[in-house]
């Protein structure tokens, strides 16, 4: 092997993350990782260039970002404007958290609404016969 150069199996322990060769294969498919040299024995080598791309490319996944969203993040360059646009990108992808949390809390009240309707229904209908109202769900249980 080259020095300086790692195999498939290397960047993957190198990065960490549960990154298995597979997913870095699919990451070349997407465009997020360039194609390596390749050894005279068809081997796949890659630098240590390629292993801190890969780094950022977990660490943004990790963050919630889409596979597309992180290649346009990596395709932003220089190098010096990539620290403001990633922090754009990381603030935008703040709110969009944000925004989902609380969906889901609204999501989580009205649930606990339903559940509580739905004890306080079954200790006065037996049979689990009730309905909810017309906005609602209309039965639960016993079917009419």
């Amino acid at each position: 092997m080259n020095a300086g150069c790692f195999t498939i199996k290397q960047l993957t322990d190198a990065v960490g993350g549960g990154l298995t060769p597979h997913m870095v294969r699919h990451y070349h498919q997407l465009g997020l990782l360039p194609q390596p040299v390749r050894s005279p024995s068809n081997y796949r080598l890659y630098t240590k260039k390629d292993v801190l791309r890969l780094q950022r490319i977990v660490a943004l996944k990790q963050q919630g970002f889409q596979l597309n969203h992180i290649r346009n993040i990596l395709e932003v360059e220089p190098e010096a404007d990539t620290t403001t646009n990633l922090m754009g990108q990381l603030q935008q992808q703040y709110r969009a958290v944000m925004q989902q949390i609380s969906q889901l809390r609204q999501t989580a009240s009205a649930l606990e609404g339903l559940l509580g309707r739905v004890a306080c229904r079954r200790r006065h209908h037996p049979n689990g016969c009730y309905c909810f109202g017309s906005n609602s769900i209309t039965s639960f249980g016993v079917s009419h």
